[in-house]
């Protein structure tokens, strides 16, 4: 009635990861040297410029690796209770956001959640082999025309409101 739409759908993975084969690209832990970078990524994935989210998310949720040795990627993660949320997850290619993902859940233990849109199917199955499996399947809303950037890219959203 408002005028907004269905653009795109979400599937939320919810689960304790257990070790899967590790992806072959390296990470590292990001610093606030790396937000530009990431704040660049995002806008190309996004359609618009979320540096100051994104510099809010690295402060609240204390947690950002990057892709290192020349590929591009980046997550944050923060904790929701007593759930990792990993998100938002940017990146080149899927085994560069496998090798995000790991890094987070490797390190925290314990329940995650990571919000997947649908087109990345081989993402979506190495998490539910992982443990981390779909627990249900969302709308992405818009107001007025297309969802803006380079859906390719955005392996796993920061939340439904924040996108």
């Amino acid at each position: 009635k408002l005028g907004f739409r269905v653009a795109d759908e979400v599937t939320r993975h919810r689960g304790e990861f257990t070790a899967g084969a590790a992806a072959p690209v390296a990470v590292r832990p990001g610093g606030a040297d790396d937000l530009a970078a990431a704040a660049r990524l995002d806008a190309k994935a996004c359609g618009a410029h979320r540096d100051t989210l994104l510099a809010r998310l690295a402060e609240v949720g204390e947690r950002m690796y990057v892709a290192a040795d020349g590929a591009s990627g980046h997550a944050l993660a923060r904790y929701e209770g007593e759930i990792l949320v990993v998100g938002p997850l940017a990146a080149d290619d899927e085994q560069t956001a496998r090798a995000l993902i790991d890094a987070h859940v490797r390190q925290a233990g314990g329940a995650v959640r990571i919000d997947v849109p649908p087109r990345f199917a081989a993402l979506s199955a190495w998490l539910a082999e992982c443990g981390v499996r779909p627990v249900a399947t969302f709308p992405l809303m818009v107001y007025g025309g297309q969802l803006p950037g380079d859906r390719t890219i955005p392996y796993a959203i920061a939340s439904f409101a924040l996108g």
